[in-house]
């Protein structure tokens, strides 16, 4: 967390919440599409097709007997330095698979061995939409496609609990504040931060 944003904090947080607040703090790793096609086998990107070995089987619906879109894949290794409490391994890859039409038809799938990878060939019924990577995805049609490729920007965020978290909520019960988590920062703060 930078420095600044612990000291706009400690400014226009209000005791006894300053401290438990800072405690609170949670890092985030984000993607960033940049609407560029990935150039590198094995890299962190959305859309297009896996890099996988080449025995990778394309996931499938659990309802119909249809292939899942391909959402995007996750090199473990790119997203390893910006990871502070080190919930996912350090290598490896996540493919992260879906169904367009149905919210719970989905499949995550975490492959340790990552050298000898090549780019799958999508399914045949799938289709390539000349939409970037979000309008392609949200598009409704009758069936399951090929989103448009993006390489992404990877980047940490750090947060802190929003004054109507259960964070704040727990903090103000423990403490024994007459302060309610509403009053627990002071609005210069956010102009601080954002």
């Amino acid at each position: 967390m930078g420095r600044g944003q612990i000291q706009a904090i400690k400014q226009y947080t209000v005791q006894p919440y300053q401290a438990l607040v800072i405690k609170e703090i949670q890092s985030s790793v984000r993607l960033k599409t940049t609407g560029k096609p990935c150039q590198e086998l094995g890299k962190t990107k959305l859309g297009g097709c896996p890099d996988g070995p080449k025995n990778m089987e394309w996931a499938r619906s659990k309802y119909e007997d249809q292939y899942l879109s391909f959402l995007g894949q996750i090199n473990l290794a790119e997203v390893a330095k910006f990871q502070v409490e080190e919930l996912l391994p350090k290598q490896g890859m996540l493919y992260f698979f879906c169904n367009l039409e149905e919210v719970d038809d989905w499949e995550v799938i975490f492959l340790a061995e990552t050298t000898a990878i090549q780019q799958a060939r999508a399914p045949k019924e799938f289709y390539q939409q000349k939409d970037g990577f979000f309008r392609s995805l949200f598009r409704r049609k009758s069936k399951n496609k090929l989103l448009k490729e993006s390489q992404v920007t990877i980047y940490q965020e750090y947060h802190f609990p929003s004054w109507d978290s259960l964070r704040l909520e727990r903090i103000y019960k423990t403490t024994g504040t007459t302060i309610k988590p509403i009053a627990a920062y002071q609005e210069a703060l956010f102009e601080e931060c954002y």
